[in-house]
């Protein structure tokens, strides 16, 4: 698994989303209790300080896509990918750390999307990529203001979209009015 090319693209599909967002919604809720989107975005851009701070380094930038091309280019060395860093408690390598990245930045871009008013639908194999790195999140993990909620019952021949926001617990049909 590629994990800087997939946390490319879920950028570049979260910032696609929020390109349609009016500045008017940025104050309303979201399917991720208790987020609104601009808590969302700041959720996104601190994480990427913290990536970029995990490897000394540091950015100005407060805008996702130029925040997330800064650490991708960071990280996209072998030996920083094979390093040990902690994440929620855990000792992982630098791979784990991205792909956990890549996972919330494409989650979150759904849970944008569905709080301004509008449908999206990531690509299969950018959802079953998400959907094997959040399949290593602990149970313990999970619940209100956890990392992920519970995961929700889906039809067996749901996509791998549905399948995916399933499993992090949110609810398909949420929306927002």
């Amino acid at each position: 698994m590629d994990v800087i090319a997939l946390h490319r693209r879920a950028t570049a599909a979260t910032t696609a989303v929020l390109d349609r967002v009016a500045a008017d919604k940025l104050g309303v809720p979201t399917p991720c209790t208790s987020w609104t989107i601009s808590e969302i975005v700041d959720h996104m851009v601190s994480n990427g300080h913290t990536m970029l701070g995990r490897l000394g380094q540091e950015s100005t930038s407060d805008n996702l896509a130029t925040l997330s091309d800064t650490f991708l280019a960071a990280y996209d060395d072998q030996e920083v990918l094979d390093r040990t860093f902690e994440l929620a408690g855990f000792e992982v390598d630098g791979r784990t750390v991205v792909a956990v990245n890549f996972a919330d930045v494409l989650v979150h871009g759904w849970d944008i999307a569905r709080a301004a008013g509008f449908d999206v639908t990531f690509d299969d194999d950018l959802a079953e990529a998400a959907l094997r790195v959040t399949s290593i999140v602990p149970d313990s993990m999970r619940g209100p203001d956890k990392a992920f909620d519970h995961a929700r019952d889906v039809a067996q021949d749901a996509s791998p979209h549905d399948r995916l926001i399933a499993f992090v617990g949110r609810d398909l049909a949420w929306s927002a009015s």
